[in-house]
């Protein structure tokens, strides 16, 4: 009995002494998916599509024309950081490639942690903004994220309505944009000085 109380003491001060940012991101994570998306539009930035990407998946924003580059934005891992039972910190990894024709992938850049932040690719940005797939660690640590969510953003392009958002699919965009997901780790790669060649 002792130690129960001894432990809602410490769990009351933890909630009394942590960061608002936070309780803030314990409220995204035991939220829902389509809460956390409208969070983000508000706070970080609007968006024209959005994916959802396990580990090794590439998000891939199709170019206008044939000629235009794909972006193929590959979830390369995340992390969930616990102080005792309360979330601190999301990383979601990824890297880019520009692929052009579907066949011909350059190296863009890699980003160590998108979460709840936009970064360039292209004319547009990428962020994170849910993940899933984690365990909740009672007494801190950290815990392997499974599945991210990664939304897509371009000043050229109309942005997806709110009320058109389906958060019950793989991915989504407005007309003017297409974005599929394929399993990166799974494509055939061939490398040629700074490029690669892609079998799909």
């Amino acid at each position: 009995m002792r130690f129960h109380r001894v432990l809602m003491v410490l769990v009351g001060l933890m909630l009394i002494t942590a960061p608002a940012s936070a309780l803030s991101l314990q409220d995204i994570l035991k939220g829902t998916q389509e809460s956390a998306l409208n969070l983000f539009i508000k706070q970080i930035m609007p968006i024209d599509g959005w994916g959802k990407v396990e580990v090794g998946d590439a998000i891939v924003v199709k170019g206008q024309s044939f000629w235009n580059p794909d972006y193929y934005i590959v979830f390369e891992g995340g992390k969930v950081k616990f102080w005792g039972p309360i979330p601190t910190d999301v990383d979601v990894k990824v890297i880019v490639y520009k692929v052009y024709f579907g066949l011909i992938a350059f190296y863009y850049g890699e980003y160590e942690d998108i979460w709840w932040k936009k970064e360039k690719i292209g004319d547009g940005w990428i962020g994170g903004f849910f993940v899933s797939g984690f365990d909740w660690k009672w007494f801190g640590g950290e815990s392997d994220v499974k599945c991210a969510y990664i939304a897509y953003n371009s000043p050229s392009i109309d942005n997806l309505a709110a009320e058109d958002v389906n958060l019950n699919l793989t991915a989504q965009a407005s007309s003017d944009l297409k974005i599929e997901i394929v399993d990166w780790d799974s494509i055939k790669k061939v490398q040629i000085g700074g490029a690669y060649l892609l079998w799909r």
